[in-house]
């Protein structure tokens, strides 16, 4: 069992993952915004988050960039999930380890976690 954090300001959405994660076994902790998403991983670190590039208050961009400067939290593997082609994403930000482009399927989502979790032990390539 990981533990997962899922940031999006849809509750559909975190709603949707969450039960989907919850059903593959994972311990799940959601947040609606960056800020809040990076306090609870202070408190909780993941072995795996998935973030939204667009929300209220810290959007996705911003909370990767507070990741990749914590000690604490610079290891963990992010995916980012958008509406917007990873192309734009690629351009506001790096260190991220997948990417997910809305609407995608509860397969993928599941086929992409369960990789990343399993490689987190190796040496991760960040995407640039």
């Amino acid at each position: 069992m990981a533990k997962i954090v899922i940031v999006d300001d849809d509750p559909d959405v975190v709603g949707t993952l969450r039960e989907c994660l919850v059903d593959e076994g994972h311990e799940v902790y959601t947040e609606a915004n960056g800020l809040h998403a990076l306090s609870t991983m202070l408190h909780v670190r993941p072995d795996l988050a998935l973030s939204d590039v667009t929300m209220p208050d810290m959007g996705g961009v911003p909370l990767l960039t507070a990741m990749r400067d914590n000690a604490f939290l610079d290891e963990v593997p992010v995916i980012m999930m958008s509406a917007t082609p990873e192309s734009k994403v690629a351009d506001q930000c790096s260190g991220y380890v997948a990417f997910l482009q809305k609407p995608f399927t509860m397969k993928s989502l599941v086929e992409v976690v369960n990789w990343h979790l399993s490689e987190a032990a190796k040496p991760r390539t960040l995407r640039r």
